[in-house]
C-alpha cells in the first residue's frame, strides 16, 4: 500500500497562513484586495508565492503614503510567519500518519519557489514521510513510479489534480479533500472516488478498502 498526500490545504492550512500575510499587508497600509492582486501577479510570474516578488508588486505601484512598514519590514514579518509554519499543520494529520507505516507514506506537492520548500521544511512534517516529492509538473508523472500491484491512495484538495490523476492512472484511488472553510469555494471534481472533509474520514476509507 502507498498513501500519497498533497501538502497545501490537505495537511497544511494554507488558507490560515495566507490570512496572516493579508494582516501584514494591511498593517503596512494596503487593502486585502491589493494583497490578492499582488499575489495573482506573483503567481502568474513564478507559479507560486515568493516573498520578494509579491512585496515588489505591492510597493512598486503604490501611490499612497504607507504609515507603518517599509518593504523590508513586510518581508521580515512574512518570514517570521513562515518560520512558524508548523503551527498551520492540521491537527488530524498527526493521528493519520501515526496510524500507518512510514514506508507507505509519500508527500507529493506542487511548488516552484524556495518559499514553498521552506514552508514544507518549517512545517516539520518531513520526518513522517518515507519520501518527499516537490514537482513543477503533473503529479501523475510522479505517481507512475509507484508499483501498480498494491493499493495506491492519492489525497488532494484540488479538483483538477484529482481528475488529471484519475484520468492518467485510473487504478489509483483518489480522494478529494474539501476542508470546511473551502466548502463553498471549491470547484467540483468529476472523477473523485471519494470526497472527504478531513483525514479522519480518509483513514476510515483506507482501512475499509484494505480489509
Amino acid at each position: 500500500m502507498k498513501i500519497v498526500l498533497d501538502f497545501d490545504d490537505t495537511i497544511f492550512n494554507t488558507h490560515q497562513m495566507m490570512g496572516e500575510f493579508v494582516k501584514i499587508a494591511q498593517k503596512a497600509g494596503f487593502t486585502e484586495n491589493e494583497f490578492w492582486t499582488a499575489y495573482q501577479k506573483c503567481k502568474g510570474k513564478v507559479g507560486d508565492f515568493d516573498v520578494e516578488i509579491i512585496t515588489d508588486f505591492l510597493f512598486e505601484n503604490s501611490t499612497k503614503l504607507l504609515p507603518s512598514l517599509k518593504k523590508e519590514e513586510v518581508q521580515k514579518e512574512i518570514d517570521l510567519v513562515l518560520s512558524k509554519a508548523n503551527s498551520f499543520v492540521y491537527p488530524d494529520f498527526f493521528d493519520f500518519v501515526e496510524s500507518f507505516d512510514k514506508k507507505d507514506l509519500v508527500l507529493l506537492s506542487y511548488g516552484t519557489t524556495e518559499f514553498h520548500k521552506s514552508k514544507i521544511q518549517n512545517s516539520k512534517v518531513k520526518n513522517f514521510f518515507n519520501e518527499i516529492i516537490i514537482t513543477e509538473g503533473e503529479k501523475s508523472e510522479k505517481l507512475k513510479t509507484i508499483e501498480k500491484n498494491e493499493n495506491i491512495f492519492f489525497i488532494d484538495d484540488k479538483a483538477n489534480q484529482i481528475d488529471q490523476v484519475k484520468t492518467a492512472l485510473p487504478y489509483i484511488i483518489v480522494m478529494r479533500m474539501i476542508r470546511r472553510q473551502d466548502e463553498q469555494t471549491r470547484e467540483e471534481s468529476k472523477l473523485a472516488d471519494y470526497v472527504v472533509k478531513d483525514l479522519d474520514e480518509a483513514k476510515k476509507i483506507i482501512f475499509n478498502t484494505n480489509k
